[in-house]
């Protein structure tokens, strides 16, 4: 039986392969809160600071290498990898929770 289920290799699927959206729902509440999410997740990111957000928006934003952004940045490989993964943490936790601060204008340095 496992020989036979590991012969039934499976192909796994990739993106571009995919022509419909993951949810068809395109009623105007919908298109309203994901218009919001994308509003709330920008200002986010134009709150932190620093090489944080030139590397986190090279790396996620324009689809560059860690290799090129490093060497944009003049840092590591390692270091802007470390940046990204900074910001994303914080954008998790800014993002993640309920409360949204009182003026929505502070900056953030997550280098720390």
């Amino acid at each position: 039986a496992f020989d036979w289920r590991r012969g039934q290799k499976q192909v796994p699927l990739r993106l571009d392969q995919v022509h419909e959206p993951a949810s068809n729902d395109n009623s105007p509440l919908s298109k309203l809160i994901r218009t919001e999410e994308l509003e709330e997740t920008l200002n986010a990111i134009g709150r932190v600071s620093g090489p944080c957000r030139e590397a986190f928006v090279m790396r996620y934003i324009q689809q560059q290498s860690t290799d090129d952004i490093a060497e944009q940045l003049g840092k590591t490989p390692h270091q802007v990898r470390a940046l990204c993964y900074k910001v994303l943490s914080h954008l998790r936790d800014v993002l993640g929770s309920d409360q949204s601060s009182s003026s929505g204008k502070e900056q953030y340095d997550v280098e720390n």
